[in-house]
């Protein structure tokens, strides 16, 4: 189990995803995943393309068979802009935080 889960699941029952944000990311020190392991590798996939990642990531390796990744657990009317969910005071904080891995893998607010 994550530390901080349940109480995580308990706080967004009750609050908007911009409120958790603050709740969980503002004041904090900035902190990063271990980039050190992300530049080492050959590639990485994004999330909000992982069929084209992962088709041309086999077709580079000379893979021909066609694999395709089932979409599962979708969230009905979601926005397709990460960015609507946040407030201003939510993006300036992940922005801090998440400040070395916005800049690396390009993401922006």
């Amino acid at each position: 189990m994550v530390p901080g889960y349940n109480e995580d699941i308990d706080f967004i029952q009750n609050h908007t995803f911009s409120e958790w944000i603050l709740e969980k990311f503002d004041g904090n020190k900035p902190r990063t995943i271990n980039l050190k392991y992300v530049k080492g590798t050959d590639r990485y996939l994004r999330f909000e393309s992982l069929q084209n990642d992962f088709s041309s990531m086999l077709n580079e390796l000379g893979i021909e068979n066609e694999f395709v990744i089932p979409v599962a657990n979708v969230t009905k009317n979601k926005e397709n802009d990460y960015r609507q969910y946040y407030s201003n005071h939510a993006r300036k904080t992940i922005a801090k935080v998440f400040k070395e891995e916005l800049e690396y893998f390009k993401y922006s607010f």
